[in-house]
């Protein structure tokens, strides 16, 4: 393989993974935006400062800390998809004037979806939330993700 190849691919693969890290860091940041817009509806709503995140517990043990890591961590993953995802389609005529934090709102939606198939699999997770309050972080976290993804697009 001659050296100016060898050097694009891994160009090509350093570019890919400085997108997958802007991805995660992204998603860990509206991830913890998110879980304080849950957490600023649970106290309107009448629960206690961190009930709302205790519910996240993925154990069902109603541990605020627990809640909170499972959040963060999976915030961070879905985050690390986003930013892989919005660069494969980043490029398709269609998508170029799409607003990338709207992008996020869909994709936002889309995880609400799939939370709602995957949490029907487990008794404990989610329970007390409503629907219209996961619906609303969810827009939230997608919003902030795509802001936040897009923003490092303009910036790099």
């Amino acid at each position: 393989m001659a050296p100016g190849n060898h050097t694009k691919q891994v160009t090509g693969a350093g570019r890919a993974s400085d997108i997958a890290i802007d991805g995660l860091l992204a998603g860990v940041a509206a991830g913890v935006v998110m879980a304080v817009a849950l957490e600023l509806i649970g106290l309107v709503t009448g629960s206690s400062f961190g009930a709302m995140l205790a519910r996240l517990d993925p154990g069902g043990a109603s541990s605020t800390v627990n809640g909170l890591l499972a959040h963060i961590a999976v915030s961070g993953i879905y985050g690390l998809v986003f930013g892989l995802l919005y660069k494969l389609v980043r490029s398709q005529r269609i998508l170029s004037a799409v607003p990338v934090w709207l992008l996020g709102v869909v994709y936002g939606l889309l995880l609400l979806i799939i939370s709602q198939l995957l949490t029907s699999f487990n008794q404990y997770a989610l329970q007390g939330i409503s629907f219209v309050s996961l619906l609303a972080v969810h827009l939230v976290y997608g919003a902030v993700l795509g802001w936040l993804v897009g923003r490092r697009e303009r910036a790099g």
